[in-house]
């Protein structure tokens, strides 16, 4: 099956059907203007044997260059085929916190987008290992199964947001426990958990968590997002307006801080390491050169699928419809031996 890249170009060979009748009415204008300017006797005498066709023909193949190259540009390519790639990889799940508190705008442009980013540094560094995300909040969801496809993790992530968990709050332990179910549990394969937020935790279960982990051989790093000092959570209607600020049952107004304590204590004993996301592109360069020293192995065939373009083969077509248009001649005749008429 053949599909094509750019399709638009295609309708240039609508131009075809003026350009035909154009010629076609050149033609009958030639052979009115000769039967008026001859006679017969006269037209076979200066041309005897005069065959129309090579003109035909020559049309026939300008048309048919002008085609093979406007579907040229259209790109035209066959349907996937699989390539078979191997390569090294471990397995990676990225826990991106979606509670309320990540609404806070202590950091630029928000706690929220600031995990985001850093979660998408880390996928645009990606090449073999496999992916998985969790997002959490007082529940936790796998977003995404494990998977090489970076893309589609991308397209995931930018959809993320505190209105896809139902019940607010932030669970740390329930967030690690589906973390831990996300991997293959193939032999060997170095497995590694990353945990973006802000540090809050309103579960009180995170030790036993953190044991199952342990004893998966998990390590856990942390990203850790906001300041110390913290600031009250926006509220934005649907238009982006902000529309007041989060209020506890009290009527005062909620102040987060960022608790980078509990993920250091959690990462130091799970072999995993805490890094600051105030900026997303250092925190992503060490959490690399973390993983650099992880074991990875070849963790399967992958089978990436791409397209034949056909690009070259109609171009190499057109230009020998041009050739042979160029070595054929204009005028030919159909027997040099014809009998003329006595003179």
């Amino acid at each position: 099956m053949m599909d094509f890249e750019k399709p638009i170009y295609l309708w240039a060979l609508w131009a075809l059907l003026p350009w035909g009748y154009l010629i076609w009415q050149l033609e009958r204008w030639s052979i009115k203007s000769l039967n008026a300017a001859f006679t017969t006797e006269n037209r076979i005498r200066l041309s005897p044997g005069r065959s129309r066709s090579p003109r035909i023909l020559k049309n026939s193949l300008r048309a048919l260059a002008f085609s093979l190259a406007v579907i040229a540009l259209a790109n035209p390519q066959l349907d996937y085929r699989e390539v078979p790639v191997e390569r090294k990889g471990m397995e990676i799940v990225y826990a991106f916190d979606v509670s309320q508190s990540m609404l806070c705008e202590d950091i630029k442009p928000s706690r929220l987008q600031k995990a985001r980013q850093v979660i998408q540094t880390s996928l645009n560094q990606r090449a073999g290992d496999r992916v998985a995300i969790v997002i959490y909040a007082g529940n936790a969801y796998p977003l995404l199964p494990m998977t090489h496809d970076y893309a589609a993790a991308s397209l995931f992530l930018s959809q993320a947001a505190p209105d896809q968990i139902d019940r607010q709050g932030t669970d740390l332990a329930e967030a690690l426990r589906v973390c831990a179910g996300m991997f293959s549990g193939e032999s060997g394969l170095a497995r590694t958990v990353v945990l973006v937020t802000d540090g809050e935790d309103h579960s009180g279960d995170v030790e036993q968590a953190a044991d199952e982990l342990e004893r998966e051989a998990i390590a856990v790093f942390a990203v850790g997002v906001g300041s110390s000092e913290g600031g009250p959570i926006p509220l934005r209607d649907r238009s982006g307006q902000l529309s007041g600020y989060l209020r506890d049952a009290e009527g005062e107004t909620v102040l987060s801080k960022a608790r980078p304590d509990l993920l250091k204590s959690l990462t130091s004993e799970l072999g995993g390491a805490y890094l600051s996301g105030a900026d997303s592109r250092i925190a992503t360069d060490e959490l690399e050169r973390a993983w650099a020293s992880m074991d990875r192995k070849l963790i399967e065939t992958k089978d990436l699928k791409q397209k034949d373009s056909l690009f070259p083969l109609f171009v190499a077509l057109a230009a020998l419809a041009l050739i042979a248009d160029f070595l054929i001649p204009q005028v030919s005749y159909r027997n040099s031996m014809l009998k003329h008429p006595s003179r």
